[in-house]
């Protein structure tokens, strides 16, 4: 009988270590999205560490008092949103269904009530641990693709049409304008103001002396790489150039002022003029993850 605990803070580098290790399959992908962080398990607890005290929760599976660890499921949470994002399970022997659906329930129980939306991001030809997912109670609902771009000989000049350094006014209505695009995201319009610094940028570009579209971008030292979070254009600017000088812009900013060998970036596969714009500027696919949400009732 394998008991499931919840692991502590202190051990979260041992944790680390097992996640790397059983994370990543044959052919080099992850099995689970969210937990791909870094190319080593120090990259990887330092990433776990970083996360705020009460913003996330790991459990794992040992098999007898005092003996290594079998499994585990963890996940990144916010109660004010009543969400968390599902890291795993992962499990020593990756065919263990029943213990990757009893890491499930055992993390959704450790979780506040507060919580109520769980959303799993399981490599999509990770058939296995896809029925896993499904056997606890979750839905399929969408795929996400990661794409990378890799540092080209001459990254991109700064376009013209970006603000090198976005006003308070006009970041305020980028931020408006992300609302508007990303009603259902998880970084609001607040929380995307108050995480902008050295690290966490905003750009945006004007039509007309208002915000027509913005990208909000990453600087991610551990995993060697610029991240977009999200781009987006207002309605009645596109078709004009700014979707791509966006894109051009956090290219630079990574690559050049920050010295990222690579850029990547998560689309929903219905945002189809996106995609075409991230492949038309070099980018390419290097995973792809089966969206998966379970609600709990009250």
């Amino acid at each position: 009988m394998q008991k499931i605990d919840i692991v502590a803070r202190a051990h979260w580098p041992e944790l680390a270590a097992f996640i790397h290790r059983h994370n990543r399959r044959s052919d080099g992908r992850a099995r689970c999205l969210h937990a791909e962080h870094g190319d080593t398990a120090d990259a990887q607890a330092s990433e776990m560490l970083a996360i705020p005290d009460g913003e996330a929760c790991f459990v794992a599976a040992r098999a007898g008092t005092g003996g290594e660890w079998s499994g585990m499921a963890g996940c990144e949470l916010d109660p004010a949103l009543g969400r968390a994002w599902l890291r795993g399970p992962l499990t020593r022997d990756a065919d263990d269904a029943a213990l990757q659906v009893a890491l499930i329930h055992a993390l959704e129980a450790a979780l506040p009530r507060a919580v109520r939306r769980f959303d799993a991001f399981p490599q999509v030809s990770e058939t296995a641990l896809r029925a896993s997912y499904r056997a606890a109670g979750y839905r399929d609902h969408m795929q996400h693709h990661v794409f990378c771009l890799e540092r080209p000989q001459a990254p991109p000049p700064w376009p013209e049409a970006v603000a090198a350094q976005a006003s308070p006014a006009a970041a305020e209505l980028a931020a408006r304008l992300h609302e508007q695009l990303f009603p259902d995201t998880y970084l609001t319009r607040t929380s995307m103001l108050e995480s902008l610094d050295d690290e966490h940028r905003l750009f945006a570009a004007e039509v007309g002396g208002t915000v027509a579209g913005y990208v909000y971008v990453q600087d991610k030292p551990l995993e060697d790489e610029g991240y977009i979070d999200f781009i987006g254009v207002s309605a009645q600017a596109r078709g004009r150039g700014l979707g791509r000088a966006l894109l051009d812009a956090a290219v630079h900013w990574a690559m050049v002022e920050r010295g990222r060998p690579r850029v990547s970036l998560t689309a929903r596969q219905d945002r189809t003029p996106a995609l075409g714009l991230y492949e038309a500027a070099g980018f390419r696919e290097v995973a792809a993850g089966a969206h998966m949400i379970k609600v709990r009732t009250a």
